[in-house]
């Protein structure tokens, strides 16, 4: 074998001259194209409309629980959990009285309204912060992102966001608190902490569609009517 080499043996196992320029039109190409991607998932992102998450196009409906005293729109695809399925997911006794999962159970919402607690909306700040002490306190690994009030369509909303550990990953969790019928409801969503970006806009938007439809009609436009005046 000739100890002699030219530019065209380069060519011969894989190499070039050093002129990447193709290549990196290439690598560049894909990365505006993939921010651009996201940027159109992230525009996309309504509830109204539908939107994509996680990489799967979601549309999303009104949906009714408690004997149809609260309402929110949530995901379609999402399935209430039998029974059965809610002990596993939540061995403990005092699970959420409603559970809603996506197809593989990695993604939830949940709402529970225990008629022995009554409650005026004025007190939400404060159950939400007892409920925030609770979860720093219980594990030091929990790690409290933020704390904030909200005004869903006719009912305001305490929350707080969090991050917990599982078994292999990382959980991000939303906890809030607001008045259903005269009681205390609590509700909370959560998945994989990977899929947070995914979600936030999702999320925020079903919590301020909530509606407490034991409200007369009458009262909710004389609601509005004072919050715009105010």
């Amino acid at each position: 074998m000739s100890d002699d080499w030219d530019e065209n043996d380069f060519d011969d196992v894989g190499l070039d001259d050093g002129n990447n320029d193709d290549l990196d039109d290439e690598y560049l190409d894909e990365e505006i194209l993939g921010y651009l991607n996201r940027m159109r998932e992230e525009k996309e992102k309504s509830i109204e409309t539908g939107a994509y998450v996680n990489g799967e196009w979601l549309t999303f409906k009104r949906q009714f629980f408690f004997d149809g005293k609260l309402s929110l729109i949530l995901p379609e695809s999402f399935v209430e959990l039998p029974p059965d399925l809610a002990k596993l997911k939540y061995p403990s006794s005092d699970r959420p009285q409603i559970i809603l999962s996506n197809i593989d159970g990695t993604v939830n919402f949940t709402f529970s309204c225990p008629v022995e607690n009554e409650m005026q909306s004025e007190f939400c700040p404060q159950v939400r912060d007892y409920l925030k002490l609770i979860i720093e306190r219980i594990n030091p690994s929990n790690e409290v992102i933020d704390a904030s009030d909200i005004k869903s369509e006719n009912t305001p909303i305490s929350l707080f966001r969090y991050l917990n550990n599982a078994v292999d990953m990382r959980i991000y969790n939303v906890s809030y608190v607001t008045v259903l019928d005269g009681y205390a409801m609590m509700g909370t969503f959560n998945c994989p902490n990977r899929e947070r970006s995914d979600w936030e806009t999702i999320v925020q938007q079903s919590l301020t569609s909530i509606r407490d439809e034991t409200i007369p009609i009458e009262e909710k436009a004389t609601t509005e009517v004072n919050t715009e005046d105010a």
